[in-house]
């Protein structure tokens, strides 16, 4: 969200919608893990994506149809559709 409290669809949001998360996934699973630590960043993993598909809800009533259009566009955590949407802006 910008400063007046419009949607921020720009620079790293353009790519990914919840870069802070991912970047909470990179950490998790990064390092070396044991049985002790895969059931503790399992357990981390769930809560993030639940706390961010509570946070998405959110987000829709907040911003509705503009929000909808940018969930279609940009992934969640893993820029999946970021190629398609360079090939859609090259095109047009």
């Amino acid at each position: 969200m910008t400063e007046s409290g419009e949607l921020d669809t720009t620079g790293v949001l353009s790519i990914v919608r919840h870069p802070w998360y991912l970047a909470v996934f990179i950490l998790l699973w990064a390092s070396d893990q044991n049985a002790a630590a895969i059931i503790v960043n399992l357990v981390l993993s769930a809560y993030l994506i639940v706390g961010t598909l509570l946070e998405e809800r959110k987000l829709i009533l907040e911003f509705g149809d503009k929000y909808r259009k940018y969930q279609e566009n940009v992934s969640m955590f893993i820029p999946l559709k970021w190629p398609n949407m360079k090939r859609k802006s090259v095109s047009h």
